[in-house]
């Protein structure tokens, strides 16, 4: 039997492949998801107050800012990662090859 050695070659990252790994990633596709919603939900609440006796608050806005709020925390911890992975990388992109 062989032992299999791994290997990490740098290769040159271009843009568009920079924005290809970024839709990728799935902290990017939750913080939007996330936004999207948070959005409509504070646009609703905004326009209709739904408060009744037994709460006070209009939860439709409040929930809206914090869903805004949870997907721009995903938003920021994509576009960190991707930029943690670029400075450690020096502009490049890791590619492990195998030898037999």
């Amino acid at each position: 039997m062989s032992r299999r050695k791994c290997r990490l070659i740098a290769t040159k990252q271009t843009g568009s492949d920079s924005m290809k790994r970024l839709l990728f990633d799935l902290k990017f596709l939750t913080g939007v998801i996330f936004c999207y919603l948070g959005v409509v939900l504070t646009i609703y609440g905004l326009f209709t107050n739904k408060t009744t006796e037994y709460f006070p608050y209009n939860i439709n806005l409040w929930w809206g800012i914090f869903t805004v709020l949870f997907g721009a925390a995903f938003f920021i911890g994509s576009f960190l990662t991707m930029k943690k992975a670029e400075s450690y990388q020096a502009g490049g992109s890791a590619v492990f090859h195998e030898d037999n």
